[in-house]
């Protein structure tokens, strides 16, 4: 009698579920109906890859290699894509299109008590839309420069470049005439060549990020005054935003189409063309051959979790937005699969077209590939104009490479101001959402005016702490925070069965 009991406990129960799932799939339509919805389903697969890819894979993912021993990076950052980066992101799928909410709605209706969990997420969302377009802004500036019949960062000819910018061109000129190049000229030989052969050497596209564009000052305590050029671009940067989502994801949904798909041509045309360079070979082993050494230091496997974090977006709320947005059935296990492999792919891919630049630019500047470039942050902003450089018809490929960053930015960019914006209307739906181009705008002009003081001249050390710590251990903390609440509050069984 008591297994009978029991049996009709859990039958009970079941039912009992069930039926909440059915209601829960009628409010989840009309919910859709009310807040909107994809046009295609391949908009929603189209803007997480663009949310998942982005700069993290273009310029954080090989400038992290390059900080934390090469290949001995690709072990750990496998590891935490596998174990915890692709269970996060599928997780926050299936919250989101569960429970057609944003962030803060959602943890609100899971558990009250951590509806903070959700605000935090949006916090993460709001730090980092801050912060992420500034490097489209930086994007915007060599666009415009690449407009000009000589790219400025192809030569040491300029007013920004110091003593130290070492010109490969010119300076196989000066040896072919057994003189040495210095400062930018050809010298006679001394009997002390100390001078001029060894010595701090800058490639021509690091001073330009460095002198010309950045304008950078001595130190954080130094910030100078705002650049009104990159102030500018930042403003433009702005509208470009608001002009993709002003209308939510009807626009946004399509504009996906073009820039989602466009970086990926130019990525292979420029790895072809690099792999043709001199001295590539010595970048491709650093960035291939691990040092085991380097397995042991717990800030390699640090950087790992995070850059998987970062790139693929959970605990930033970005994913629980786009797919909040789905249809109670779509078929988000397939979707969340393709854009997780194809993130690691493009990370990968990255890698070989700048690795084999640096190999390239430590053959000329007669260096080694841990020591051709200074700057982590500027990276890709070295090793991708260099390469530009050595292609004919330069100018024309430099405003290809750059108008693709620009689209590549804005894909993630999207999905940040997104998560805002679906915040707010998830808040006061019957005041904002007939009001979302207005507040679409409100949203980005607030984000532009606490911007400005990374167009200062000290300006990139404000970017670097609110890279390191706004996107940083929060990520790492709010996710297992998450998970918790799932697994004992919401409960992993009922979380499974109401899948749809």
């Amino acid at each position: 009698m008591k297994e009978v009991g029991d049996n009709v406990d859990a039958f009970t129960e079941m039912t009992s579920i069930n039926e909440s799932i059915d209601s829960l799939k009628i409010e989840n339509e009309n919910v859709i109906q009310e807040r909107g919805s994809w046009g295609h389903r391949m908009e929603f697969l189209l803007s997480c890859l663009g949310c998942a890819t982005g700069y993290s894979n273009i310029w954080r993912f090989p400038f992290k290699c390059y900080d934390n021993g090469g290949g001995a990076f690709l072990i750990p950052y496998f590891f935490a894509l596998f174990a915890a980066g692709l269970p996060l992101f599928l997780m926050e799928l299936a919250l989101g299109q569960y429970s057609s909410m944003g962030p803060v709605k959602l943890f609100r209706k899971l558990s009250p008590f951590f509806t903070g969990v959700g605000m935090s997420m949006v916090a993460i969302s709001f730090m980092g839309s801050i912060y992420y377009n500034m490097i489209l802004t930086w994007t915007l500036f060599y666009l415009g420069d690449s407009f000009k019949r000589v790219l400025p960062w192809a030569g040491c000819d300029n007013w920004w470049n110091t003593a130290h910018c070492f010109d490969s061109f010119k300076a196989r000129e000066c040896y072919s005439k057994n003189t040495t190049y210095f400062k930018g000229n050809c010298h006679n030989r001394t009997n002390n060549q100390s001078e001029y052969d060894i010595g701090k050497k800058d490639s021509p596209a690091e001073e330009y990020f460095n002198y010309r564009m950045l304008n950078i000052s001595d130190g954080f305590e130094n910030m100078g005054k705002v650049q009104w050029e990159l102030a500018l671009c930042l403003f433009l940067a702005w509208c470009s935003v608001f002009f993709s989502i002003m209308q939510g994801i009807k626009t946004s949904g399509k504009v996906v189409y073009f820039t989602v798909t466009f970086p990926y041509l130019v990525l292979i045309i420029l790895l072809v063309r690099a792999l043709t360079l001199e001295g590539v070979s010595s970048g491709l082993i650093f960035y291939m051959k691990p040092d085991w050494r380097k397995l042991a230091d717990f800030k390699v496997w640090k950087e790992a979790f995070l850059q998987v974090f970062y790139s693929l977006g959970p605990a930033f709320g970005s994913l629980m937005t786009l797919s909040s947005y789905n249809s109670f059935h779509h078929d988000f296990y397939r979707d969340g699969i393709i854009v997780g492999l194809l993130n690691s792919a493009t990370s990968i891919l990255s890698g070989f077209v700048v690795f084999a630049i640096l190999g390239f630019m430590a053959h000329e500047m007669n260096t080694p590939v841990d020591k051709v470039i200074r700057s982590g942050l500027g990276l890709a902003f070295v090793a991708y104009p260099t390469a530009i450089t050595r292609i004919a018809w330069a100018p024309f490929w430099s405003v290809i490479f750059f108008f693709m960053l620009v689209t590549i930015g804005l894909d993630s960019q999207f999905a940040m101001v997104e998560t805002i914006l679906t915040t707010l209307y998830d808040q006061w739906p019957m005041v904002l959402r007939p009001r979302k181009i207005l507040v679409s705008a409100s949203v980005c002009v607030l984000l532009f005016l606490i911007a400005i003081p990374q167009t200062m001249n000290g300006g990139i050390y404000l970017f670097s702490l609110m890279d390191n710590y706004a996107a940083g251990w929060p990520l790492l903390f709010i996710s297992l925070v998450q998970c918790s609440i799932v697994s004992y509050l919401y409960g992993t069984q009922r979380f499974m069965i109401s899948r749809p």
